[in-house]
């Protein structure tokens, strides 16, 4: 098995399902990127909503995000738990930027036209997550109370705004990334209390708790996201669907493993 495509979980039950979950999701990640690409490249696209500018814009936040999520598994390959925590803040945080530009143009337009390379200035405020969350819930609150437009799974944005579960998964890797909280990193680096005074972090088991935390976090975020690439052009056929379901198989596994018992 490559490297990259384990976790090597051996402390906690079930290590090796862990391990093949991990494979999996790791596996559509890679297939859900070419596929992406493939959907704009061969311009199968709802070309009546859509421009260059906007494809191109598509394109590039979509190269983002996979590169975030290709460098959560590989810092984690390599044991290093926080780096690689850190990489998948930043794809969340990415993934909501993704979803409101393809579904809020005049917020596309704005961020598009922004010509500001100057990082002390501050006209960039108007594109922070704070400010992203609330255009989320803004768009799902007007379609719940239109009469004219019906609510598609395809536009729900509840996933991605306050108080969801993505919400406090991120909260919770802020402060990995601010070492804010002692008690999520002195366990990291403290076993049979003895101090790791190495970089990587290889025998944590409570590391091993978290990559599983966020690894369950990744599946369901590439999920969602296929259905952000479903709000772009079509792109449901057979080879898709059998690797959703395969995905999903598995997560209905993990959920009768960690959850129902």
């Amino acid at each position: 098995m490559n490297r990259i495509e384990t976790s090597n979980f051996k402390d906690l039950n079930e290590s090796e399902f862990l391990n093949e979950f991990y494979k999996v999701v790791y596996e559509f990640a890679r297939y859900l990127y070419k596929r992406f690409n493939s959907l704009l490249t061969e311009e199968k696209i709802y070309s009546q909503f859509f421009d260059n500018n906007d494809i191109s814009c598509f394109i590039i936040l979509n190269k983002l995000f996979f590169q975030y999520i290709y460098s959560f598994f590989i810092l984690n390959s390599y044991e290093l738990s926080i780096p690689s925590f850190n990489s998948f803040r930043t794809t969340m945080e990415i993934f909501r930027l993704f979803r409101l530009v393809v579904l809020d143009e005049d917020f596309r337009k704005d961020y598009l036209q922004n010509k500001n390379i100057e990082f002390r200035t501050v006209r960039d405020n108007r594109f922070m997550q704070s400010k992203i969350i609330k255009k989320l819930d803004e768009l799902e609150t007007d379609l719940r109370n239109s009469d004219t437009i019906p609510l598609s799974i395809n536009l729900q944005n509840h996933n991605y705004t306050k108080n969801s579960t993505y919400s406090e998964i991120h909260s919770e890797l802020s402060k990995w990334s601010h070492a804010l909280n002692v008690n999520l990193i002195f366990p990291m680096f403290i076993n049979d209390n003895k101090i790791n005074l190495k970089i990587t972090d290889e025998n944590s088991i409570y590391k091993e708790l978290h990559v599983k935390k966020y690894v369950e976090g990744m599946c369901l975020m590439l999920l969602d996201h296929s259905s952000n690439l479903g709000c772009i052009g079509p792109i449901l056929d057979d080879d898709l669907y059998a690797k959703t379901t395969e995905l999903l198989e598995m997560y209905d596994k993990y959920v009768e493993i960690f959850y129902k018992n």
